[in-house]
């Protein structure tokens, strides 16, 4: 992790990192988000972590979220 990122609450770098991958075309509109234990297990965090982060992605409406169905970029 880059030393402005230990600044940070984990949520927000994970946002961050996921927004980046939208932003570079990475995951594109439509792209389902891995499980959000997946996306935990990958950032070494808890998945109530990985919840604030898509949360704030949906805030901003780059991704929505469905119960039971998953996370998709928007």
């Amino acid at each position: 992790m880059e030393k402005r990122e230990n600044a940070l609450p984990r949520y927000i770098v994970i946002a961050d990192r996921i927004r980046r991958q939208i932003s570079i075309g990475k995951l594109g509109q439509g792209d389902k988000l891995p499980p959000q234990r997946e996306l935990a297990e990958t950032y070494s965090t808890t998945v109530m972590t990985v919840r604030q982060a898509l949360a704030l992605l949906e805030e901003e409406n780059l991704i929505s979220t469905a119960h039971g169905v998953g996370s998709f970029v928007s």
